[in-house]
């Protein structure tokens, strides 16, 4: 068993939420050792599940806010709408304007229909489970990777095994841990990031596909086929590129270092209460969609308001580009930097 970076028992910052901020924000909270071959080892539950209890028993009316929200199948439907006028507008335009368009459109639209999926995988849009499955299919129309099913397959694990190595495929590899540890490496794998999140399921936990992940790769495919005939091969690129900008590159898609990247000592997980989140929906509201994976994005600033005591004293993100710039060049911060746990309930479920 690994025990690189184990400092002894400690709790999760997450459950002995402090009473004030010991930090102005995450980012002045991060310069502490680390130990740059490992992850950091704690002892402790699934911190959320432990924190959804604590919530719930002081504040019962927050299951108010789990209720679906079918606004999510509207926005779906229109930004997919609006993917598709855009791949006719610039089917004769020079190639240096598709890329930029690419980059700054096609990037923020294909990662809010990511959001979206996100969003979806936990059922928040409709009460039936295939509706919900059947829209976040939808919005991979809107980014020409069939991506949806896998994703929300995987992602439950991530929640419930959070932290956990070969379990959680949030986690990065130790492959990872050794390979990306230059400025140049890690800015290449903010490059290729989404391409990590897609295949590491497949590597460290992976599973038998499902006959829906099946349909979903045969529409997309077929989808793809559909917008080449029509508009050409620069909507495909739009499209495609556009997911890989938007989960990568484009600065919209730092919350993926932002979420889990030990920042504070101690802290598995962090929000970020900054202008993003109107492109990103909601997305920075982190900690408070962990701890209650069935609340809609909608609804998740709500949330904050009513339990204020669990949230507002935790270090959080106010810049997603201070998250990129301490990734990528300070040397002692990569891969490693996330809380790894042995211990805890969870090991006693099982995966499905």
């Amino acid at each position: 068993m690994p025990n690189s970076g184990t400092d002894g028992p400690q709790k999760s910052l997450l459950i002995e939420v402090p009473k004030s901020k010991p930090f102005p924000d995450a980012y002045s909270g991060s310069n502490f050792k680390r130990d740059t071959r490992n992850f950091h080892y704690m002892d402790h539950d699934e911190p959320h599940a432990t924190r959804r209890r604590m919530i719930l028993e002081k504040y019962p009316k927050v299951k108010e806010l789990m209720k679906q929200d079918s606004y999510s199948f509207f926005l779906t439907v229109f930004l997919v709408a609006l993917q598709v006028g855009i791949c006719y507008l610039i089917r004769d335009l020079p190639w240096w304007a598709v890329l930029v368009i690419t980059y700054f459109v096609s990037g923020v639209i294909t990662h809010a229909l990511f959001v979206l999926i996100h969003d979806l995988t936990h059922f928040t849009a409709f009460k039936s489970r295939k509706a919900n499955q059947l829209t976040a299919i939808l919005a991979n129309f809107g980014q020409g990777v069939p991506s949806a099913i896998s994703f929300g397959r995987y992602h439950a694990d991530h929640h419930i095994f959070l932290g956990r190595p070969n379990w959680d495929p949030d986690l990065p590899t130790q492959w990872e841990i050794g390979f990306f540890r230059s400025a140049l490496k890690k800015f290449l794998f903010i490059c290729v990031m989404p391409l990590f999140y897609s295949l590491r399921p497949y590597v460290v936990c992976p599973k038998p596909p499902s006959v829906l992940e099946l349909l979903n790769a045969v529409c997309i495919v077929a989808w793809d086929l559909l917008i080449y005939h029509y508009f050409g091969f620069k909507g495909v690129v739009y499209l495609i590129l556009g997911t890989l900008f938007g989960l990568g590159l484009n600065p919209v898609s730092a919350h993926i270092i932002a979420e889990h990247y030990e920042f504070v000592k101690g802290q598995d997980t962090y929000s970020y209460y900054g202008p993003f989140n109107f492109v990103n929906l909601n997305l920075g509201y982190h900690i408070e969609h962990h701890d209650f994976p069935n609340i809609p994005w909608t609804k998740l600033p709500e949330l904050r308001k009513i339990a204020p005591e669990f949230y507002n004293t935790l270090p959080s993100h106010t810049s997603y580009f201070l998250v990129l710039y301490k990734y990528i060049f300070c040397p002692d911060f990569g891969a490693w930097c996330r809380i790894g746990r042995t211990q805890g309930e969870d090991i006693k479920q099982k995966r499905n």
